[in-house]
C-alpha cells in the first residue's frame, strides 16, 4: 500500500509539470446550435493541442463530444475549464495521463 501511494504522488508531481494526454468528454443537449458553434471555436483555438475529436448523438436528446488532447498539464486544464464555462453543457469529464514526449517523436 505504501509503495502504491508513493508512486501515485510521484505521478501527480510529474503530471503537474509535464506533457499529458487527455480525453475530454462533453455531454450537451442536442438542439444547442450556439453551443456547437462555441465548441468549434474552442476546438480551433486549441488546434495545436487537440489532435482528434468525435461527435456522437446519444438517444434523441443528447450529444457527446470527445476531444483527444496532448499538451502541458496547465493548458489541458485551461481547455477543460473553458469548456465547462460554456452555457448549455450538462457534464464534462476528463482523464489525464502523463507522457514522455520523446515517445511521440518516433
Amino acid at each position: 500500500m505504501a509503495v502504491r501511494d508513493t508512486l501515485s504522488k510521484y505521478a501527480l508531481e510529474r503530471l503537474e509539470r509535464g506533457q499529458v494526454v487527455s480525453t475530454v468528454t462533453v455531454i450537451s443537449e442536442r438542439e444547442q446550435h450556439a453551443l456547437n458553434s462555441h465548441l468549434m471555436d474552442l476546438r480551433h483555438e486549441y488546434d495545436n493541442s487537440i489532435f482528434s475529436n468525435m461527435h456522437l448523438h446519444v438517444g434523441t436528446g443528447y450529444c457527446i463530444e470527445i476531444f483527444m488532447v496532448r499538451d502541458e498539464y496547465e493548458k489541458v486544464l485551461d481547455f477543460v475549464s473553458r469548456v465547462r464555462a460554456l452555457r448549455g453543457i450538462r457534464e464534462v469529464n476528463y482523464t489525464l495521463t502523463p507522457i514522455d514526449e520523446r515517445e511521440f517523436e518516433r
